[in-house]
Formats: structure tokens, sequence, C-alpha cells
């Protein structure tokens, strides 16, 4: 999926946009984003939802995040998980966002 594409949907989803990894061809790989309402501005905790490249949703609950930061993501070799940070997340099918049709 596109940027344009995958934003549109994670702004009706109210999710705060902290970064993008692109692959060739301008398609993102993943698309990390914080849930604001999560968000403890005492301590900087809320839970992280990653976008793959299908726009499949990925939760890590009570994450230290803010905007500027660099997240490492990656899926784990031969397991199909995704990782962020070290740790293994979570599928989150309510939140995946849709592909545009006829492409």
């Amino acid at each position: 999926m596109t940027i344009k594409e995958m934003e549109e949907q994670i702004d009706k989803l109210n999710l705060e946009k902290l970064e993008v990894k692109m692959k060739k061809g301008r398609q993102v790989h993943f698309f990390i984003c914080g849930d604001p309402e999560s968000y403890d501005e005492d301590c900087g905790i809320g839970n992280l939802i990653v976008f793959d490249e299908k726009g499949r949703a990925w939760t890590l609950a009570k994450q230290k995040w803010e905007k500027g930061g660099s997240f490492d993501v990656h899926f784990g070799k031969n397991t199909g998980v995704l990782f962020l940070k070290g740790f293994k997340m979570s599928r989150y099918p309510n939140l995946d966002l849709a592909e545009e049709r006829g492409k």
C-alpha cells in the first residue's frame, strides 16, 4: 500500500503517525502509529500499532513512544510474526486497513 492510501485510513482511526518505513517503489513496509487515547503523559507510555505492507494491524501494549523517535520493526525469520523493539506483537484485525480495489 502507498502512504496516501494508509494515511487516509489511519486519520479516520484517530491514531498518531510516528514513523514510516518504506520499500522500493513508493510502497510502505511498516507504518508505526501510537494510540493517543492510551497514552499516559506522566510516564510517556501508550499502545503502539504497526501496519504492515498489506495494511494488517499489529499491536504492542504499554510501550514508551514519542514523535521523532525511531523504531526497530521486523518480521521474525520464518515466523510471519512482527517484532517491535524486540517484543513480539499481536495481530489486531479490527484495525486492518483496506487496500484500494482495482490495483
